[in-house]
């Protein structure tokens, strides 16, 4: 009777050994640490592959929209905007606010890389309705408005200057031809 006590504690201890064993082991988590390791080094598209690969072990549906936003970052800095974008969207459902306001924010910094400052824009105050204290997102704002005044500034600018030349262009041939009346 001994004998089966301590072999049904031995298996007893093993069993519980494996599962504390695996309680740490989560590949989803390892994957994404990995990724954000990546992501950090710069290896931007090594990055997403290990985001691909947590995609394989989602813990559930709601992590999802977040692992979309690790990608959206990946694929941002590889230079590749539009698919970030499309990414950022994915990253919209997640429940977390926090995670929708930074997927809105950086889904405008896209827009302004592709030269869309109107989609920038309303990606931009979107991340301000969810969180109006949003500072990354209304300095950005702000920085898009100077900006597109400064364009419209320049543009008036240059038509002033290009008037001014062709006057004096005029203005020019006309000495001439008076000169040569006299």
């Amino acid at each position: 009777m001994k004998h089966s006590f301590r072999r049904y504690a031995c298996h007893a201890c093993v069993i519980a050994a494996s599962f504390f064993c695996m309680a740490f082991f989560d590949p989803y988590a390892d994957r994404v640490t990995q990724g954000n390791s990546e992501y950090n080094d710069g290896k931007f598209a090594d990055a997403e592959k290990s985001y691909n690969d947590a995609g394989n072990y989602l813990p559930s549906a709601k992590d999802a929209a977040e692992l979309s936003f690790n990608k959206g970052n990946a694929r941002y800095r590889s230079g590749d905007y539009d698919g970030a974008v499309e990414l950022y969207k994915a990253a919209l459902a997640s429940e977390k606010k926090d995670v929708q306001k930074k997927a809105l924010f950086k889904m405008g910094n896209a827009f302004v890389k592709k030269g869309d400052k109107m989609s920038a824009a309303d990606a931009y105050l979107a991340a301000l309705k969810i969180d109006p204290a949003y500072m990354n997102a209304k300095k950005n704002l702000e920085a898009l408005y100077r900006k597109d005044k400064n364009d419209d500034k320049n543009k008036d600018q240059n038509k002033d200057d290009k008037q001014k030349g062709n006057d004096q262009k005029q203005n020019g041939k006309n000495d001439s031809r008076s000169s040569g009346a006299k």
